[in-house]
């Protein structure tokens, strides 16, 4: 594009339509209007490099502002997303001013009651849940995770939230296998929490990530024969591995004198998954199957 001279008529180009995005016209103007600029600021994306930054804060404030469609919501996201995979770190100080806006008003729009017979709504809303957890994972995937981690903890706790929340879905495997996949990368990398955050991050691996470890496979419409589900019991064994090597001694007293006796499982079993535990972590996935079977 610099190449061949274009890089400012597009500029220009985007500094008349993103006015555009204000219109308050409610349905179907405002939805036209959003999709034609959507389709436009994916293709700079592509087409430009660095001089698109200082206008994504922007185009994301007025794609987001006022937005209550779940269907407007999901066909944006991957606008983000598309960000983050081309331009990775180097975005995210354009990003981390927008962060919040973004996930609060998905937050909002999946929050909010629906009528279970409205199909298309449903749809809707699990494809919108299902795109924030591919954002929230392209942050981790793209090396882009201040984005995250440089909110106040309130932010970061919440994104962590939804995740376990993503864990315990067992209507969509593939994003219950991302959330586990993030959630391990959290555990697993130094660093990556902000130090002033440590302690509530262990508080949090014992009373929300240990549980849906073993709350989602425990589910009787998990199925521990499909293969989908495999990959997703995979990932909960190794988020189990990653707390251990984080807390060691903490996450077995943990386990032996807490969370496996408030279900009263048998002294043999319990003491058998802790053997495994300690295992090799290749060992420990077969194993952690097996266990589950027994416990049906």
């Amino acid at each position: 594009m610099a190449s061949c001279g274009c890089v400012e008529p597009f500029l220009e180009a985007l500094d008349v339509f993103l006015p555009a995005l204000q219109c308050n016209e409610k349905g179907d103007p405002r939805s036209i209007v959003h999709a034609g600029v959507r389709q436009f600021l994916h293709r700079m994306v592509v087409c430009l490099d660095e001089e698109i930054f200082p206008c994504i804060p922007v185009a994301i404030r007025h794609l987001v502002t006022n937005c209550t469609e779940p269907r407007d919501l999901y066909e944006f996201v991957p606008l983000i997303s598309q960000m983050v995979s081309k331009f990775k770190g180097k975005v995210a100080g354009y990003l981390k001013g927008v962060f919040v806006s973004v996930v609060t008003t998905i937050w909002a729009v999946l929050s909010q009651q629906s009528d279970p017979s409205d199909s298309l709504l449903i749809q809707d809303l699990k494809l919108l849940r299902r795109a924030y957890y591919q954002f929230i994972a392209s942050l981790f995937n793209y090396a882009a995770t201040e984005i995250i981690f440089d909110q106040d903890r309130e932010t970061i706790f919440r994104v962590l939230l939804t995740l376990i929340e993503g864990t315990l879905d067992c209507s969509d495997t593939n994003s219950q296998k991302t959330c586990f996949g993030v959630l391990r990368k959290v555990i697993s990398t130094p660093g990556m929490v902000p130090k002033q955050y440590e302690e509530d991050m262990n508080q949090f691996l014992f009373k929300h990530l240990i549980p849906a470890a073993f709350s989602a496979p425990s589910k009787p419409e998990f199925d521990l024969n499909d293969a989908q589900n495999i990959l997703t019991l995979g990932e909960a064994a190794l988020c189990l591995k990653a707390v251990h090597a984080r807390c060691g001694p903490s996450m077995l007293d943990f386990l032996r004198n807490s969370y496996f006796p408030s279900f009263n499982m048998p002294p043999a079993l319990v003491n058998e998954f802790l053997n495994d535990l300690v295992t090799d972590a290749k060992v420990f996935k077969s194993r952690f199957k097996e266990f589950f079977k027994k416990l049906r």
